[in-house]
């Protein structure tokens, strides 16, 4: 039986139980608009022609990245009234990635010290 909240039914959470969301992986995220208004835009010939809040929450969506380094974009759409899209969260692998790219660096500027030290 579905519960009731404040008198309304409500939907239980589509979260899993053990899962931290802070954890690397694949997120597959649906923002909706409130009421399903078409605030992004509307269909046209199967294409979606973007609203200027559409173009904004398309630009802004593609900034993600930008804003969180160790998040990845992978397929996103926006339609009308709501935006769907993969985010690839690789903390650990990012700061890895960092660390060996920071230890090569050190390393070629000592070899470089050492080979000018010889000469």
């Amino acid at each position: 039986m579905t519960k009731k909240f404040q008198n309304k039914y409500r939907i239980e959470s589509s979260r899993l139980q053990n899962w931290d969301y802070g954890w690397n992986g694949a997120y597959f995220v649906t923002i909706c608009t409130q009421d399903k208004i078409c605030y992004f835009g509307e269909i046209n010939n199967c294409t979606t022609q973007f609203s200027e809040i559409g173009e904004i929450a398309n630009k802004y969506w593609q900034d993600i990245p930008f804003h969180f380094p160790y998040v990845f974009l992978d397929a996103f759409v926006v339609m009308p009234n709501h935006v769907h899209g993969v985010l690839l969260k690789l903390i650990k692998k990012l700061m890895i990635m960092i660390a060996e790219t920071r230890l090569i660096a050190s390393l070629l500027t000592i070899q470089k010290k050492v080979e000018f030290a010889e000469i």
